[in-house]
């Protein structure tokens, strides 16, 4: 039987998580992170879409996605995430399977999200490596919740010990949390709207000896 999964979205420290994109780059980290939601919620298998916010104001946004959403409300600046006991409240089911996806994914496809479910029922615990981060994660599938254990909202996560390392599409595993990382993007067909709107506004710099910096937003953030 094929199963209809829980996804978890931890929408959460996502200026900071994102703060190469500067401090005014608000707008556009939740532009990602919608897009992120709106690629799952046209996926196939997905029964219900929980995203931890600690943006208030971005609580009409998310829930006007897909009636599949709920938004759970997160504490400003929190650190980890108890993800069993928030899948419970929301769902009732103790340590049932869970999709955990981070919202920094903007091309993200959601045919390549129905086929990573595809065959998520025959993974324990796995692990989606970040192409841009090569220390993080863009998504974990677990087989029981509890193995996520206390949750880290920092995008730095190794690769949790026993989790087998997944290679799926590539929109899984492209995260977005630089300039640099958008100027990538941009060309894959798969970028969502908002992101594609939100990111008309950024003015890419290219490396120079005398800025000692990479790929920035014009202007630069404030030190």
């Amino acid at each position: 039987m094929t199963a209809s999964w829980t996804i978890v979205v931890p929408s959460v420290r996502l200026a900071e998580n994102s703060s190469r994109l500067g401090t005014e780059a608000r707008p556009l980290t939740r532009a990602i992170a919608l897009d992120t939601v709106a690629a799952i919620a046209a996926a196939r298998l997905v029964e219900q879409i929980i995203v931890i916010n600690d943006e208030p104001d971005a609580t009409d946004a998310f829930t006007a996605l897909s009636p599949n959403v709920t938004v759970v409300p997160a504490e400003k600046d929190t650190e980890t995430l108890d993800i069993p006991a928030v899948v419970h409240s929301v769902t009732g089911v103790a340590d049932g399977p869970v999709v955990v996806v981070r919202p920094i994914l903007p091309a993200l496809d959601p045919v390549a999200v129905s086929s990573m479910l595809d065959g998520a029922e025959s993974v324990d615990f796995g692990v989606l490596e970040d192409f841009h981060r090569r220390s993080g994660t863009t998504a974990l599938i677990a087989k029981h919740a509890t193995r996520l254990g206390a949750f880290p909202t920092t995008l730095k996560i190794e690769r949790p010990a026993g989790a087998q390392l997944l290679g799926l599409s590539a929109t899984l595993h492209k995260s977005a949390t630089s300039a640099r990382d958008i100027a990538h993007l941009r060309s894959e067909p798969s970028l969502g709207a908002r992101t594609r709107v939100a990111a008309a506004a950024l003015l890419l710099e290219l490396p120079t000896k005398e800025s000692g910096r990479r790929y920035g937003i014009d202007p630069p953030p404030q030190n």
